[in-house]
């Protein structure tokens, strides 16, 4: 940064300090004067911590929490250009529209948030789990073998196939489960 202000330029960049407790940014901009160099320092943080959370409100699905389909695909296309490998598992809820219309649109929602609660508790902390819209939900696993991709498709399926208890009412729903390994079946998300 001093360098290049030295050769004429002005010259801004934001610079994240972290503790163990907490984050904080600086905006440092230099820029020349005559001989010298004049570096103002601007605390950006309050400006950071908004953006930051603006960004996790755009890709998370306001319902679940998880990503939204917005969040999966950014996040997605990052793991299948780094050529590590893996699965997706796409997750259609079968009968889904009938517990809407038996139970009412408020066990619906509640249905979804149990169904993305058991997939972020099946799927491991590194994989993708994201809600592709209405009773959709996808999932990205990379760097898997073969056993640990069929573990991780069969407890998919046995958590999803569980009843749901919800608002007194024990329901079912199945869930469809399309698969699809990249790249193998395809090299762009």
């Amino acid at each position: 940064i001093f360098s290049a202000a030295a050769d004429g330029q002005v010259v801004s960049e934001d610079v994240e300090l972290s503790s163990d407790r907490s984050k904080s940014w600086l905006r440092l901009e230099a820029e020349p004067v005559d001989n010298d160099l004049v570096l103002t320092l601007t605390d950006i943080s309050s400006l950071m911590r908004r953006q930051l959370a603006a960004e996790r409100k755009a890709n998370s699905d306001y319902l679940t929490g998880i990503l939204s389909r917005h969040g999966f695909e950014q996040a997605a296309q990052r793991v299948v250009e780094s050529d590590a490998g893996g699965l997706v598992l796409f997750i259609d809820l079968n009968g889904f529209k009938q517990v809407n219309d038996q139970f009412g649109h408020s066990v619906g929602d509640r249905l979804l948030q149990i169904v993305s609660g058991r997939l972020v508790d099946t799927c491991r902390s590194q994989d993708l789990v994201g809600r592709f819209g209405g009773d959709e939900f996808v999932v990205l696993a990379a760097g898997l073998t073969p056993d640990t991709e069929q573990n991780l498709v069969d407890r998919v399926t046995d958590t999803l196939s569980e009843a749901y208890e919800l608002d007194d009412q024990r329901v079912t729903c199945s869930a469809s489960i399309g698969r699809a390994r990249f790249p193998e079946h395809g090299e762009t998300l």
